[in-house]
Formats: C-alpha cells, sequence, structure tokens
C-alpha cells in the first residue's frame, strides 16, 4: 500500500466550502492499493513511537473502504505536528486486522509552516 500524509493540507477549506461539519481536519491520509487483491481498509490510524501507541479511530470517511488494485481514497483527521513528531511509524489496518506499515519521515520546515511538505510512507 501507498500511503501519503498530508499535514496542513487544504482539506478543511474544502469542508467548509461543501458544507461538512468537520473541524479541525488539518490532515489527509491518501492510500493507494498497490497489490493484486481488494484491501478492505478501516478507518483508523495507529501510530508508534518510542512513548507508545497513539490510536486514532475516528478518521474520516467512518467505516470499511473497498480498495480494489491500483484504487486510492483520501482518509481525514487532525493532528497536532507536535504531537506527530514524537512517532516513527505509522499503522493502517484491513478489516481482517492486518497491518500496512509505513515510517514516518518529517522533512521540511518544522511545525506550524503552512507549507510543512508532505509526509512520505510505504508499506
Amino acid at each position: 500500500m501507498e500511503i501519503r500524509l498530508i499535514v496542513n493540507s487544504s482539506c478543511q477549506d474544502v469542508f467548509c466550502k461543501k458544507c461538512l461539519a468537520l473541524p479541525d481536519q488539518n490532515v489527509e491520509l491518501q492510500v493507494r492499493n498497490d497489490s493484486e487483491s481488494d484491501i478492505l481498509l478501516v478507518s483508523a490510524l495507529d501510530l508508534l513511537g518510542p512513548e507508545g501507541t497513539l490510536h486514532i479511530p475516528n478518521l474520516f470517511p467512518h467505516g470499511v473502504h473497498r480498495l480494489g488494485p491500483g484504487e486510492s481514497m483520501s482518509l481525514y483527521t487532525y493532528l497536532d505536528e507536535g504531537d506527530l513528531a514524537r512517532f516513527h511509524t505509522l499503522v493502517l489496518r484491513d478489516s481482517a486486522g492486518r497491518g500496512y506499515s509505513a515510517p514516518i519521515e518529517l522533512r521540511g520546515r518544522g511545525p506550524g509552516s503552512p507549507h510543512t511538505p508532505s509526509i512520505h510512507a510505504r508499506d
């Protein structure tokens, strides 16, 4: 699975224009199924770090999503950049509990910058 985590995404502006009541959505998580079979992706995220695991159960859209081979989708949430810097790995899970993990590599000018580049990860 290819994973692209975009911090300070403009998704909040888009949600406001579409009249969706989703406050504080500053993170867009783009995923693409690069396997040859379907994946039933659960709308939750685990962040792993030296202090433990942070489970984020409230990604939008909620539920389980079928991703066929080559298909993509985006999930959204709020993550404080300072908190995100404490973690080294992100994990998405399918409906069978299999994890798709990828390293988190922060690059750019740091927390608070409106131009913080994407965090790229690949399982």
